[in-house]
């Protein structure tokens, strides 16, 4: 579990999807990670996780959902991240605010656990 501070509760609470995806799309750039994001989910499937991150220097690939902090993942969602998540190379879950202000996010592209 994700252990915050006070102040980083209440910014979880107020970041949007959008604004974690950003985060983590910047932080992927500047780490030297490709990424991918369908910036309009009707040219996707349905449930397909929101970043799809690579490292090369690793060989692996990330694919995360990105929540709004207390939201859930759909069915759909869920069945792609279990679906990814089975293939070697590949680690995929649900990220939320949380998980950026903590720093999980960063352990995430560290060792993909």
């Amino acid at each position: 579990m994700t252990v915050l501070t006070p102040t980083q509760r209440i910014l979880a609470k107020a970041m949007t999807e959008r604004q974690l995806q950003t985060h983590i799309i910047a932080a992927a750039a500047q780490l030297g990670l490709l990424f991918y994001h369908t910036f309009d989910s009707r040219r996707s499937g349905v449930g397909f996780p929101d970043l799809v991150l690579v490292d090369r220097a690793q060989r692996r690939v990330l694919a995360l959902e990105c929540k709004k902090q207390g939201k859930l993942p759909t069915a759909a969602q869920i069945v792609w991240i279990e679906a990814l998540g089975a293939v070697a190379g590949i680690s995929a879950r649900v990220v939320y605010p949380a998980d950026w202000l903590s720093g999980f996010v960063f352990v995430l592209f560290s060792d993909g656990s």
